[in-house]
């Protein structure tokens, strides 16, 4: 009864802390931009159409948002079929072992080595295979002229300060701007509830657990979150 609810402020205090850094990010490079070129990184149109690009029903914001959950779902499979390759191939020992890599590093450089590339292998398959995800529906979409986008809620905040930036300050306290926020705020719950859900999903079929206890699962958490959100949102009281 508690992972669930860690785990979801464990994702939001992850998702704030990406958007907390991509603000500065995203207005400092602005600034840069527009010192050395004369004018913003984007233009106005550019500008409104990042923002109503991002507006959560009047644009495919909902429907791109639960796509981009599904492709973090596999890009977190293909980092743990990749962690389970290296540890099936005995890569870090390997590595440990190796004899070019113990006479340019020493024993314990060598270990130091593998030990990294254990701790790391598979936060470097997901980042690169979820890069790979989230370019490839705009490409295959225009290939096939199908309306295919992403909204990762860090990428579309990040497009959003930079759009933020060249519209200028009171374009952000209009109503347009503040509906686009309101689209991160959905496109950070899809992207979290729909790539959470098929991962506790696959977790649920590994260790055979029966529907109905599945369901019964569901009715629990459903309750716990209309009784108690805070569990879901804050670190509980001390």
């Amino acid at each position: 009864m508690e992972l669930i609810p860690r785990i979801t402020r464990s994702q939001i205090a992850t998702a704030l802390a990406n958007m907390g850094t991509v603000l500065p990010a995203a207005v400092g490079l602005s600034m840069l931009f527009a010192w050395w070129k004369g004018h913003p990184l984007l233009n106005p149109a550019q500008a409104h159409y990042v923002v109503d690009a991002l507006h959560p029903w009047r644009s495919g914001t909902i429907v791109y948002a639960a796509l981009t959950g599904v492709l973090l779902w596999l890009s977190s499979l293909a980092a743990g079929w990749l962690e389970n390759w290296a540890v099936y191939r005995r890569i870090p020992e390997a590595l440990a072992h190796h004899r070019v890599l113990r006479r340019a590093l020493g024993d314990t450089g060598a270990k130091k080595l593998a030990g990294l590339f254990s701790r790391n292998i598979a936060g470097l398959g997901g980042n690169v295979s979820i890069g790979i995800l989230l370019a490839l529906p705009p490409v295959v979409g225009n290939f096939f002229g199908l309306p295919l986008d992403v909204r990762h809620v860090t990428l579309s905040f990040g497009q959003l300060c930079l759009a933020g930036y060249a519209l200028g300050p009171t374009a952000v306290l209009r109503p347009d701007f503040l509906a686009a926020l309101g689209g991160i705020g959905v496109t950070l719950a899809i992207n979290f509830g729909v790539s959470f859900s098929l991962a506790l999903g696959v977790a649920l079929r590994a260790r055979d657990v029966p529907v109905r206890d599945v369901v019964r699962l569901v009715r629990l958490m459903s309750g716990r979150f209309l009784r108690e959100p805070r569990a879901f949102l804050l670190p509980p009281r001390v």
